[in-house]
Order: C-alpha cells, then sequence, then structure tokens
C-alpha cells in the first residue's frame, strides 16, 4: 500500500482537529505539506537533542562520541529552524491558530516546541560556553529564562483550557495529556545545566536563585503530571492499552519520571557547589550565608542534603519509570492490531532518551570506580540504553525517508 503525506502526520485518533475539505488541487506542493503539518513533528528535535545529550555525556573516554554528539547536535538546530520556519508559514498561510491551541488536540503537542529548544540551550552550554566563554553563556543563561517562561505559559494555559473544556471519558485519555506538564521539567533540567557554568564566586547571586526556579519548575511539572499518571493506569486497569494508532505514546509516561530522575540529580550537584562558593565566601567576610546565618560549612552541608535526598527521590521515580517501560512493552509487542508509521513514532525517542540520561547520571553519583569515568554499572546500563536509541533514531528516520519517497512516486505516477 502507497504510504502518502497522511502517513507523516499523526494518527487521526491522536488529535482531534477538524480541517476544512478542499480541492484536490490545494493538495499539491506546498500547500499540501502544511496543511499536513502537525506540531507532533517538533518530537523530532526532542529525540535528536536527547541523543546529542546523551552522545555527550557518556562515561566512556572514547575520542568519536563527543564529535558524533557535536553532529547531531547541529543537525538538530538545522531541524528545528526548518520546523519553525513551516510552523510560521502554516499560520500565516493556513491560519490555523485555533487548531494548535485546541487542548484536545495539537494543542496537547505545543509543549514539545520548548522542549526541543531545551535541548539546544544543553548542547549550547556543554559544547560552546567552556570554548566561547562569557558571552556565550549569558547567551545560555537568558535562552534558559526564555525558555523556562514559555514552557510554563505552555503548561499553565493547557491545564487552564482543560479545566474550561467538557471533560472526557476516561476511555479517551492517552498519555498525550501528560505532554503539556513535561516542559517545566525538562526547562528544570536545562537550567540546572546552566547553572553548573556559571563561574563562581562571582555569579552565586544568580546561581542561587536559578537553582530556586529551576526546583519551582521541576515541582510544577512533576506535581501535575503524576496526577495524570494515576489517572492514565486507572484507564488501563480499566479499559486496556490504547488502540494500534495511538500506540506510539505509550513511552510517553517515561518523559516525567525519567527527565524529573536526571534533573534532581544534576540540581543537587549544582547545589553542593553553590554551597560550597557561599561558604567560602562567608569565610572570607563576603557574604552572610543564608538567612544571615554564618556557621561554617552550613550551607555546603544543605547542598549535599540536597543531592543525597534528589538521589534518593530520583531511584524511586526511575523504579517507577522502569514499570512504565514494560508496560510499554507489553502494549507494543503484545497490543491488538498493527501499528502503521506516522509522525508519532517520534514519541519513542525521547522518552526513552531522558530515561537513559537519568541512568547516566546515577553513575556519577552512585558509580564506583570500576568502569569508565567511576560510574559503574549505571554507566554500562545508560550505554546500553544509548545504543539502543541510536539505533531507534535510525530507523525512524528511515521510515520518514521510505514514506517521502513514496509520496513523491505516487505523485509522480498520478499526475493532476
Amino acid at each position: 500500500m502507497a504510504i502518502d503525506l497522511e502517513d507523516l502526520s499523526p494518527a487521526a485518533s491522536d488529535t482531534t482537529d477538524v480541517e476544512e475539505q478542499v480541492e484536490p488541487e490545494e493538495r499539491t506542493g506546498l500547500r499540501r505539506i502544511l496543511r499536513h503539518f502537525h506540531l507532533v513533528w517538533f518530537a523530532a528535535t526532542m529525540g535528536t537533542g536527547v541523543i546529542a545529550i546523551n552522545l555527550y555525556t557518556i562515561p566512556y573516554p572514547t575520542q568519536w562520541l563527543r564529535p558524533l554528539s557535536i553532529v547531531f547536535f547541529i543537525g538538530n538546530i538545522g531541524l528545528f529552524v526548518v520546523l519553525a520556519i513551516v510552523l510560521l508559514l502554516k499560520l500565516l498561510l493556513e491560519r490555523s491558530w485555533r487548531s494548535l491551541v485546541d487542548v484536545h488536540g495539537q494543542g496537547l503537542y505545543l509543549g514539545t516546541i520548548p522542549m526541543g529548544f531545551s535541548t539546544l540551550i544543553s548542547m549550547f552550554t556543554y559544547v560552546c560556553v567552556p570554548h566561547w566563554g562569557s558571552r556565550a553563556m549569558e547567551a545560555a543563561w537568558a535562552l534558559w529564562i526564555a525558555d523556562e517562561i514559555v514552557s510554563t505559559a505552555v503548561t499553565l494555559g493547557i491545564l487552564t483550557g482543560l479545566a474550561f473544556n467538557p471533560p472526557l471519558p476516561l476511555r479517551t485519555l492517552t498519555p498525550a495529556y501528560i505532554l503539556p506538564f513535561i516542559p517545566p521539567i525538562v526547562s528544570a533540567g536545562t537550567g540546572a545545566t546552566v547553572l553548573s557554568a556559571l563561574p563562581l564566586p562571582a555569579h552565586t547571586a544568580r546561581a542561587t536563585a536559578s537553582l530556586s526556579i529551576c526546583y519551582l519548575s521541576l515541582g510544577i511539572g512533576l506535581s501535575f503530571s503524576l496526577l495524570i499518571l494515576t489517572f492514565y493506569l486507572c484507564r488501563l486497569l480499566l479499559h486496556g492499552f490504547p488502540s494500534a494508532p495511538q500506540r506510539a505514546s505509550v513511552l510517553i509516561p517515561l518523559g516525567p519520571l525519567g527527565q524529573s530522575a536526571g534533573a534532581l540529580i544534576v540540581l543537587g550537584r549544582a547545589a553542593v557547589k553553590i554551597g560550597h562558593s557561599i561558604d567560602a565566601m562567608i569565610r572570607s567576610g563576603k557574604g552572610t550565608g543564608i538567612s544571615g546565618i554564618r556557621t561554617q560549612g552550613f550551607t555546603e552541608q544543605m547542598g549535599w542534603g540536597l543531592q543525597a535526598s534528589g538521589t534518593m527521590v530520583a531511584l524511586f521515580l526511575w523504579g517507577m519509570g522502569l514499570v512504565w517501560l514494560i508496560l510499554a512493552g507489553a502494549a507494543v509487542g503484545f497490543g491488538k492490531g498493527r501499528m502503521y508509521f506516522s509522525a508519532s513514532w517520534w514519541g519513542f525517542i525521547f522518552p526513552m532518551g531522558v530515561f537513559t540520561f537519568a541512568a547516566l547520571q546515577f553513575g556519577t553519583v552512585l558509580g564506583d570506580g570500576s568502569i569508565g569515568r567511576g560510574s559503574g554499572i549505571w554507566g554500562v546500563v545508560g550505554t546500553v540504553f544509548t545504543v539502543w536509541l541510536v539505533g531507534s533514531w535510525v530507523l525512524v528516520v528511515a521510515g520518514v525517508m521510505r514514506s517521502m519517497i513514496r509520496s513523491m512516486r505516487n505523485r509522480v505516477e498520478k499526475p493532476r
């Protein structure tokens, strides 16, 4: 069966958008591409970005891994720019603003834009800040603040929209309803990466404020994600797994759990660094510590406490994510109906990517020093998952290319 551009769009049951019927001639060229463009395509930037991050942070000192991650990073920049241009053209030419904010349709995928951008900021911090200096650091921090604002606005906006719209039957609840609440979690993890690059003690005050913002953002996203996960679990127990067209979304629950686990570890590491800087300022007489407390070592001990408690909670979340991973495997492997390729298959990559990132971060705090850079078994787990991720990314890209080639072939075989 030939695959057309419709095959590159999400399954019809994934969205409630209602589009006007148009004449066949309008479904050619640019107009045809714009009409079938869906926000879920920004999940491609999320998946590509998280692979770049994992390849860059993998614990093994292999010479070709970081250059490969930079290749993914540069390619992801181009991909994000292209998708942003297509989205802008769709808004200007198709005038489809209303469909893009439909809280039961494409609006659920609005968060993919700031999440994809977050991966670019993280890689910019890893790659560019060490080489370009203070100006790059200031740029990364400003971009993160902007991303944080957009992420929070998307979450609160969609939450408000859902509250004012008629409730849906529990049977229709899909993991896509978790997506609007993940951006603040992703932004918190990105903020932890950015503030870790701030030079201390010169930027101690900014780093402390940024740390607070990250924890607040994490709390907003994780709390509502867990609530939606509870409802989704009830849906699974009462009505079973989603149908085949929606099954590509079954890994989405890994997103908030894995990203929160990784963010907590990176934030804890940053808290230790900031606490040490504040204590150093106290010893030199240049600071008063938190709330005027001048006890030597007190603030650094708070940092160690945040890291220890954050690691413990991160382990709980990763364990919960492991259960959802098993459920997702069961849904894909034993679910009824055949899964046909669509753009929603990008939903497999990012959730597993942040779950893998958390495993790699566990290696930095729980490693026994025997493997890699002291990463222990967690480094092995993270590396195996990263290899699986790259393979999955290649398969999805191959599916996209095959669908595009068949679509072009159909147009040649069936001219107007």
